[in-house]
C-alpha cells in the first residue's frame, strides 16, 4: 500500500471514529434524558415511568462506553497520522530516507536533490 493510500485510509478511519464518538455521546444523553423523564414523571406514568427510567440507565452506560472507546480510537489514529507526516523525504535515485538537514546531494548515493 502506498503512503498516499495509507494516509487516505487513516483519514477515512479518523472521520468514521469521529462520527462514532458523536453517536456514543448522543446515546449517552438520550439515556440520561430517558431516565430523568421516566423517574421524574413516575407518579403520572406509573409503571411505564419506572420502566423508562430503568431502561435509560443501560442506554446511557452503552453510550458513554462507546463514546469513550471511539475517542480513544480517534486519538490513536490521529497519532498514527502525525507519525506518518514526520517521515523524512526519500532520495529519488536510491530510495533511502534523507536525514533531516539541508542536503544538496544524497548522503548515500550522491545524486543531486535540488531540481
Amino acid at each position: 500500500m502506498s503512503e498516499e493510500a495509507k494516509i487516505a485510509y487513516l483519514q477515512e478511519k479518523i472521520k468514521e471514529s469521529r462520527g462514532n464518538q458523536k453517536g456514543g455521546w448522543t446515546l449517552f444523553i438520550l439515556g440520561i434524558v430517558d431516565s430523568v423523564i421516566g423517574f421524574g414523571f413516575e407518579p403520572i406514568l406509573g409503571q411505564y415511568g419506572t420502566f423508562m427510567g430503568i431502561a435509560g440507565i443501560p442506554l446511557a452506560g452503552l453510550g458513554l462506553g462507546y463514546g469513550v472507546y471511539s475517542n480513544y480510537q480517534y486519538q490513536k489514529l490521529l497519532q498514527q497520522l502525525k507519525e506518518m507526516a514526520i517521515v523524512n523525504p526519500k532520495c529519488p535515485n536510491c530510495g533511502k530516507e534523507i536525514p533531516q538537514g539541508n542536503f544538496e546531494f544524497c548522503p548515500f548515493c550522491g545524486k543531486t536533490l535540488k531540481p
